[in-house]
């Protein structure tokens, strides 16, 4: 007796080609996003050293995923504020930071991060640049001179970084229990498990980070840190002259607090 078979048709949904593109736009700009977003939190940190005096301050803190914390979302707001009307997001903080002169009761020197997204600090900025550019015209101040101020600005945050990087380290050397054990060693171990406590400025000097990220994003693809991480590295390494004063500079401040050099594998 024959067998019958009854065929289900099956019917495969096709997706149309634009589709992935999008997506890939999609997640570029969600990138861009959170590229720019962590380069808003790291220069309002290096102005909350610079106006308040502050020593290994994080306005956030270190915790797997940073887009968590409330403080981002802080951050992503005012990234939202200045990409709509396009205005520079370190030159914004600037002025936020100016703004705090103005205020007749504080218990803080420096803006808090849920203070500058909103309407009374978008409208200080309009007035801050328009003062700004008045001063320009009026004492014909050269373009150069301003380039070369926010150029001096950004080495500037690069030092910060890097001497607060050596702090951090040379203290966690100094809590290691076996003295005797290989300084480098140490030193390589530190690294490979608190990267993400430590700037782009000196994690690009490390030969070997791009292995640790890459290894970090193998387990976590969608890690958000490891792949802006990755970003601001080959940034800094792509700015040559930016790449070799961050050489010169960490090789001096490591030998200022005795970290070893770097472990060759």
């Amino acid at each position: 007796m024959p067998i019958t078979v009854n065929r289900i048709p099956i019917k495969i949904k096709r997706v149309p080609i634009f589709c992935s593109i999008v997506n890939k736009i999609k997640y570029k700009l969600e990138t861009d996003k959170i590229k720019s977003v962590t380069f808003i939190i790291s220069y309002y940190e290096y102005l909350v050293k610079k106006h308040c005096g502050y020593t290994n301050f994080r306005v956030i803190p270190n915790i797997r995923d940073t887009t968590t914390h409330k403080n981002w979302k802080a951050f992503e707001k005012l990234y939202y504020v200045c990409a709509k009307n396009n205005w520079e997001f370190d030159i914004y903080l600037e002025a936020q930071f100016d703004r705090v002169k103005m205020w007749k009761k504080r218990s803080e020197n420096r803006p808090y991060p849920n203070m500058l997204y909103g309407e009374g600090a978008q409208q200080y900025f309009v007035e801050y640049i328009e003062e700004k550019r008045s001063d320009m015209r009026n004492s014909k101040i050269n373009v150069n001179k301003v380039k070369g101020k926010k150029q001096e600005d950004i080495n500037d945050m690069m030092i910060d970084h890097v001497i607060r990087d050596c702090e951090f380290i040379a203290k966690a050397l100094s809590r290691t229990k076996n003295k005797q054990s290989n300084k480098k060693e140490n030193k390589a171990l530190y690294l490979y498990q608190g990267w993400r406590s430590l700037s782009a400025y000196y994690l690009c000097t490390i030969p070997w980070i791009d292995e640790v990220l890459t290894e970090e994003l193998k387990n976590f693809n969608d890690d958000y840190v490891a792949i802006d991480m990755k970003k601001r590295i080959l940034l800094v390494r792509k700015d040559k002259k930016l790449f070799k004063t961050c050489k010169n500079i960490t090789k001096k401040t490591e030998k200022h607090f005795s970290i070893p050099e770097n472990i060759e594998f």
